[in-house]
């Protein structure tokens, strides 16, 4: 059940008029939830893709580090 203080702050006419409006958010809020996990999911798909590519790139660098020393040697 919905905070019963936030209920407060709504007229109602009638109890069923209560449930509607108690169904309503609830669903809505159901909705805002699975936007914020899908874009939680989004984020966290590009954090990674992103120390990947960083790790990659550290790689590389490290490689070139190490086949420059090898040459100057």
């Amino acid at each position: 059940m919905l905070d019963p203080r936030v209920l407060k702050l709504l007229p109602f006419a009638t109890e069923d008029e209560r449930r509607n409006t108690e169904a309503q958010i609830r669903a809505e809020l159901s909705i805002l939830e699975a936007q914020f996990r899908q874009n939680n999911d989004k984020i966290e798909a590009c954090i990674t893709t992103e120390e990947e590519e960083y790790d990659s790139l550290s790689a590389e660098l490290w490689a070139d580090e190490v086949f420059e020393r090898a040459n100057c040697s």
